[in-house]
């Protein structure tokens, strides 16, 4: 009986090692299961930050753009329009000064017409 006892106990003592062995096993996969999913999350979360703030800083970058090309859009269109303006403006002058040389050729050569408009009230247009 004392060698069965001395069997049994040495055989608790290395079962008892075995389960405490496979009890922090089963804790420290509970653990690292844990860790991983925690660090995981983490790791999800900071790539959707940095996703979300390079698509502020692309839209940023694009509406710095289209600014930057509708102000070359409109100083073009400016300056079409003043060149096609310029040339109308002499031609403007142009005309004003023939018409007024004409109208001081007529009262020169025709000084008489003048007084028969007054009289008559005979408008000349």
């Amino acid at each position: 009986k004392a060698i069965q006892f001395c069997r049994n106990l040495v055989l608790r003592q290395a079962l008892r090692s075995w389960k405490r062995a496979l009890t922090l096993q089963e804790s420290y996969t509970r653990i690292s299961e844990r860790h991983h999913s925690r660090s995981l999350c983490a790791r999800v979360l900071r790539s959707w930050q940095q996703s979300a703030r390079q698509g502020r800083e692309r839209r940023e970058e694009l509406e710095v753009h289209a600014v930057e090309l509708d102000r070359k859009f409109t100083l073009r269109s400016h300056l079409v329009h003043w060149q096609r303006l310029t040339p109308l403006l002499v031609r403007e002058r142009e005309a004003e000064f023939r018409r007024n040389r004409m109208r001081s050729m007529v009262t020169e050569l025709l000084p008489g017409l003048l007084l028969l408009r007054t009289r008559v009230n005979w408008t000349i247009r």
